[in-house]
Parts: C-alpha cells; sequence; structure tokens
C-alpha cells in the first residue's frame, strides 16, 4: 500500500503506483481522506437502485462495463462527505481512473478550504506569483524559463492548490517538456532523458511517425527545477498573446480561473459520469465543485494584482 499526504491537507491511501505525484508519498498513515484499491470487488446490485447503466445509495455509485452479460470492468465510489473510497478493477486508455482522483481529491480539499486550479506557480524573494491561462498558451514554458532565473522556486506548472486564506501550494504533477533550448537549458535533465527529448522533436516531425511519437517528454516537475513548498500569493497574471499589461477585472478574473480549471482538470467522460450519478442518486450537490471552488478564489485572490502579459515579457514583471 502506498500513502501520500498532500501539504498535510488531504492523505490518501492507495495499492496503485505512482496515482498522485512521488513528492507526495509519505510513511504509512493511521487516518487517510481517500482510499484507492484496485482489484476484484463485489457490489450486490439487487440491494441497490439502478439508474440508468449505474446503481446506488447509502452513499454509493457503481458502473460496471459487461461483454455478454459478464462484467469487464466494474468501478464505485462511495462516501464523498466522508471517508472517501474509489475502488476498481482495472485501468485502461478507455476507463483511466486518473481523472476521478483527481476529482476526489478535489472535493477533499474544497471540504477543507483549499481548491486545485489550473495554473503555474513561482515565488521569488517570499513573493507568491500565480500563472493562469487556457492551456496550450505557454504556462509551462514560462515556468521552465524562469527556473533558470536565481531564488526562483516552482510551485507547479500545470496545476497548484490555493487556500482561501491566500497561499499557495506546490502540485509538482508530472510534466511535459517540449524541446525548446532556452527552457531545456535550465532544467535538470539527465543525458538521457535529453538525447530522448531530441529524438522525440525530430521522429514527431516526420509522417506518419507523428501520428504515433509524442514530442513531449513526460517527466516528475520535482526531478528537473526546485520545488517549493507553500507561499501567500502577492500577484496573479494572466498569460495571453498580446503586448504589455493591463488590469483584469476580479469576476472576469476568477471566471476564467474557474473555467480553465473545470476543463483542464475535470473536462472527463468517465469522472462526470460517475460524480452526476453519485449526485442524482444520492442527492449531492452536482454544482459542488464549481460552487465550491469560486468561494475559495473569492477570499484567496483577495487583494492580489491581476494584470495580462505574454509569456515572452511575463519575466520583467517579476524582478
Amino acid at each position: 500500500m502506498k500513502y501520500y499526504n498532500v501539504h498535510g491537507i488531504v492523505k490518501v491511501a492507495s495499492n496503485v503506483e505512482g496515482i498522485l505525484p512521488k513528492s507526495f508519498e509519505s510513511e504509512p498513515l493511521k487516518r487517510t481522506d481517500i482510499e484507492i484499491l484496485q482489484g476484484e470487488f463485489e457490489f450486490d446490485k439487487g440491494r441497490h437502485k439502478r439508474i440508468g447503466s449505474f446503481w446506488g445509495g447509502k452513499s454509493s455509485v457503481y458502473f460496471e462495463s459487461s461483454f455478454y452479460g459478464r462484467p469487464v470492468y466494474k468501478i464505485m465510489i462511495s462516501d464523498l462527505k466522508g471517508r472517501t473510497k474509489l475502488r476498481f478493477t482495472r485501468m485502461s486508455k478507455v476507463f483511466s481512473v486518473s481523472k476521478l482522483v483527481m476529482m476526489l481529491l478535489e472535493i477533499k480539499l474544497l471540504q477543507k478550504g483549499y481548491t486545485l486550479v489550473h495554473a503555474g506557480g513561482v515565488s521569488k524573494g517570499g513573493v507568491g506569483v500565480a500563472l493562469f491561462g487556457w492551456p496550450g498558451v505557454g504556462k509551462s514554458s514560462t515556468i521552465f524559463g524562469l527556473s533558470s532565473e536565481e531564488n526562483f522556486d516552482v510551485f507547479g506548472d500545470d496545476i497548484i492548490i490555493v487556500s482561501k486564506k491566500g497561499k499557495m501550494y506546490s502540485f509538482p504533477s508530472r510534466a511535459g517538456v517540449f524541446y525548446r533550448s532556452e527552457n531545456v537549458e535550465a532544467l535538470r535533465l539527465p543525458f538521457g532523458k535529453r538525447l530522448e527529448l531530441f529524438l522525440r522533436y525530430l521522429i514527431a516531425k516526420v509522417p506518419p511517425f507523428n501520428r504515433y511519437v509524442d514530442a513531449k517528454l513526460m517527466v516528475d516537475l520535482s526531478s528537473i527545477v526546485n520545488v517549493g513548498g507553500s507561499v501567500n500569493i502577492e500577484k496573479v497574471y494572466f498569460l495571453e498573446p498580446g503586448q504589455g499589461k493591463t488590469k483584469l477585472d476580479k469576476k472576469v478574473a476568477l471566471n476564467r480561473i474557474a473555467a480553465s480549471t473545470l476543463q483542464a482538470l475535470f473536462d472527463h467522460y468517465l469522472s462526470n459520469k460517475m460524480f452526476y450519478a453519485y449526485s442524482y442518486i444520492n442527492g449531492f450537490d452536482p454544482g459542488y465543485i464549481e460552487k465550491n471552488m469560486r468561494a475559495v478564489l473569492q477570499e484567496g485572490v483577495r487583494g492580489c494584482y491581476i494584470i495580462r502579459s505574454n509569456n515572452k515579457e511575463f519575466d520583467k514583471y517579476l524582478k
């Protein structure tokens, strides 16, 4: 069994390797908030109500994919208000549980006054900066570029945790590194990984191999940059194309943070189906995540300086 302690806020037990970032691994924990188990299990459908393809009740929801009447894949979540459990029989590309794990983690964080957000984060001299933007706008490239600067700590290139009290906590998920020399030089990539990245870059440009080879090299963020723990958020930036900077209305900013986070982290077919079926059967608020995320962010970004900038000139605002 693996144990994960997410900054002392949420604690997880799992028999699945790598279900959360490696830096959160801990010694065995007496009590956990989430239990994740892969393996065969039984669910008595006869004692639960059926809604479409789902069965549930008694604070649980269950789904199975069958072939000629025999279940080939089973998944169940239970007790979102208490010690949450996720049970499933196997993982595949179709039935990936990683997004569902993130959704359960988000629910536990929200219950304690924290939220995951789709953002990068850095700090310098005790000043924390959260960097938001739509997926693909260049947050990771900007973060990797800043990591070469002296005295910069990285809190995440794609996901961070924000508290109601305005603190940012690191979430060093696996990062996708593209071959851009000015950024790659700043990363602590061993020679073998650098060579692999260069070969991916070359092969991904050549048809038909570009259909099958991802140009990105996926590595643990904590293995390539200095990862911080927590820091107060002093500034909030939105990375967008264009020149200069402009102030952004806080209401608009919160809408953008919520939109990009819901799309990037929680827009997943199986996860949404399970969550909404659980909500329907057990009377759980289906708008729980968005509503409570907004409540945390409303408090957490209070007093921050919200601007818009592009990634080519972003670093000058932090000097």
